[in-house]
């Protein structure tokens, strides 16, 4: 695994390599990396935390893997791989299809993150 490091003077809340969602995160990507490549990611199956938590070994916690896969499934990478529609996929292969409610769900979010901000002057 690779090390991970900061940059000098900043001081983390917990160590990366400690941090339970980094290790769910790092796992997922080890045992699953089409699934979950950064560069690439799929919509995953709904439900998949399941097929998760019956794999994880000892080292990856259920809070952990809850954690990454929110995180994971935030991104505005996900988040527009979701808009576009498709197949979802699990840990056996694909596992249904992403709903047009979600798809509009993605949309807004990823358009709700893009509106700057307005300010009250």
């Amino acid at each position: 695994m690779a090390t991970l490091s900061l940059p000098p003077g900043t001081c983390p809340r917990s160590s990366a390599a400690t941090d339970p969602a980094t290790v769910a995160r790092a796992w997922f990507m080890g045992k699953w990396p089409l699934l979950f490549n950064p560069i690439a990611p799929v919509p995953l199956a709904i439900g998949i935390r399941r097929d998760l938590l019956k794999a994880r070994g000892e080292s990856v916690s259920d809070s952990g893997v809850r954690r990454a896969l929110k995180s994971w499934c935030n991104q505005p990478m996900y988040l527009e791989r979701i808009a576009c529609g498709g197949y979802r996929y699990g840990p056996t292969g694909p596992a249904g299809k992403v709903t047009d409610k979600q798809r509009k769900r993605a949309t807004r979010t990823l358009r709700g993150r893009a509106e700057p901000e307005s300010t009250n002057t």
